[in-house]
């Protein structure tokens, strides 16, 4: 009954006996979830140094590879988040109400709490590109992500740009003119 939709360059592995007696799955990349409850079943996320615990809910973790933070966003529900090695965090695990992020700085070994007012981080689902605030290499990486694509800049300038904008199931040419 639980869902997942996986972004680009992700991927889930499980157990053969996914299900039996519990729901565990390892995630490389980015997914929404939409958990059916079931209390005797938890469904748990591990994606890099940090496991997702869920009874119901829905949520996104983001954990591509050389990424340098994992987060975690709450749609409804609710959900606990804990690093692998629980001696490394004294505030170990955190739980997460609809309209909050977790972001884990894996350099750092720290956790740091959002409001998360927006459903910006899972817009990807519905084939929506969304840029807030984006560098030109934040750009540059969720559009070679999102398209499959290489890009390369060429004189770039050193001044600091952000971008934003949401690009709904546009090509690659379309968003790069805008």
């Amino acid at each position: 009954g639980s869902t997942v939709i996986l972004n680009s360059e992700s991927s889930l592995s499980y157990a053969s006996d996914f299900g039996e007696s519990v729901r565990e799955l390892t995630l490389t990349g980015e997914a929404f979830f939409e958990v059916s409850e079931n209390p005797h079943k938890p469904f748990i996320v591990r994606s890099g140094n940090i496991t997702t615990t869920a009874l119901g809910t829905s949520f996104n973790i983001s954990n591509f590879p050389n990424d340098e933070r994992i987060t975690v966003s709450l749609a409804t529900g609710k959900v606990k988040v804990e690093v692998n090695q629980p001696s490394d965090l004294k505030d170990n695990p955190y739980l997460l109400i609809p309209g909050e992020q977790i972001s884990y700085s894996v350099d750092a070994k720290k956790f740091e709490k959002l409001r998360n007012e927006d459903d910006e981080d899972y817009l990807w689902k519905d084939g929506i590109i969304s840029l807030k605030h984006a560098d030109l290499d934040e750009v540059v990486e969720k559009l070679e992500r999102w398209y499959g694509v290489k890009i390369e800049i060429g004189n770039q300038s050193n001044s600091i740009v952000n971008y934003d904008g949401i690009f709904n199931n546009q090509s690659l040419e379309n968003v790069l003119k805008a």
